[in-house]
């Protein structure tokens, strides 16, 4: 568990939310010396995982402008939710003002949510959502089907898998992960539009459907946020299933994984990896040709935004129920683009390559 104040400039990366909604959010600065105007618990996940240090940055940020005490708490992986049960009562326990959570699971936090939302506790959830929306404010994000979606957008302009089937191997963070579902269920909702649309103009043109080329998920299995365990699921998957030339990965541990895999088996470029968030060694694979595309999210805005709604509830201020905060897909041709490398180091001052 870790307890500090922010400690980033003043630079905020916005992504897809304009300069002017985050001017509306930032009513307050913190200074130094001054007692802070209340405590705001962040909970996130996954110990280790770059994505989830970019949220505590963003979230430490907003505590340092709007003078809040920010404690941040990470379970262990993307399922520890009795971790996150302990921290959040500590946080009821403890009279905080506000809690902004990446939920481990979609309805096992929902009665301890319910409790501290019963007591005046703002619950504001962030990356991943809760089934009983009623006991949170807001909920700030990407949508995870809609990124899938892209994911499975892109899969179709891959270079190389235009005239041949496309065999696809899945790893997930987690099998109970509601953000790992809907990104699955997004991905396989595109390509099975896909398939139906070409087999349907197949049908009508009297093409022998065997003819078409399709996308065909072969296996799915998940990795409990395993970096490891991604690596030797997709080794043993492309062993048994050698017509296997794209895999899929649903987070940072499992992507990382499976570029592990393909590129210790020589496969690089043979089986392509679309993959998400933006780990600095899948940027790295991105520039090696292992991995050929990431979905990219914002979580840097999610931590500072999360902060920044729950002052808004606290002062009593009316919000939104959603905010977006969108993906952006990242390959070897826009990486060096000013909009993607400002999303993957945010701080960064573009000009003298800096952080302020």
């Amino acid at each position: 568990m870790k307890n500090k104040k922010g400690r980033l400039g003043k630079k905020l990366v916005i992504g897809t939310l304009s300069m002017s909604l985050i001017a509306m959010l930032a009513t307050g600065c913190g200074s130094s010396g001054v007692e802070t105007r209340g405590k705001i618990a962040v909970i996130g996940k996954a110990v280790g995982v770059q994505f989830w240090d970019d949220v505590e940055k963003g979230a430490d940020q907003a505590g340092e402008e709007l003078n809040y005490e920010i404690r941040y708490s990470e379970s262990d992986t993307d399922s520890a939710v009795e971790q996150q049960i302990k921290f959040i009562q500590d946080a009821i326990n403890d009279n905080f003002s506000a809690i902004v959570i990446a939920p481990d699971d979609r309805s096992q936090l929902n009665d301890v949510l319910k409790s501290a939302s019963d007591k005046g506790i703002k619950i504001i959830t962030i990356n991943s959502d809760i089934s009983d929306v009623a006991c949170r404010k807001v909920y700030i994000g990407s949508s995870n089907a809609s990124a899938g979606t892209i994911a499975g957008r892109e899969v179709l302009s891959i270079s190389g898998l235009e005239n041949t089937d496309v065999n696809i191997g899945i790893v997930g963070q987690g099998a109970t992960s509601a953000a790992a579902l809907d990104r699955i269920n997004g991905f396989k909702n595109q390509l099975t539009a896909v398939n139906k649309a070409r087999k349907d103009a197949a049908a009508s043109s009297g093409i022998y459907s065997a003819d078409v080329n399709l996308y065909n998920i072969i296996s799915t299995e998940h990795c409990d946020n395993d970096r490891a365990k991604a690596k030797e699921i997709t080794q043993k998957m492309i062993e048994l299933h050698p017509e296997i030339n794209l895999m899929f990965g649903t987070n940072e541990n499992s992507t990382l994984g499976i570029c592990d895999a393909i590129s210790e088996l020589g496969l690089g470029g043979k089986v392509k990896v679309v993959g998400f968030n933006s780990h600095s060694q899948e940027i790295e694979y991105i520039q090696k040709g292992i991995l050929t595309g990431s979905v990219v999210q914002n979580p840097y805005n999610m931590g500072y935004l999360g902060v920044s709604y729950a002052s808004r509830l606290i002062n009593g201020e009316t919000t939104i129920a959603t905010v977006d905060t969108g993906v952006m897909y990242v390959n070897a041709s826009n990486l060096n683009d000013d909009a993607v490398q400002l999303l993957l180091h945010p701080g960064q001052d573009l000009a003298s390559g800096s952080k302020s």
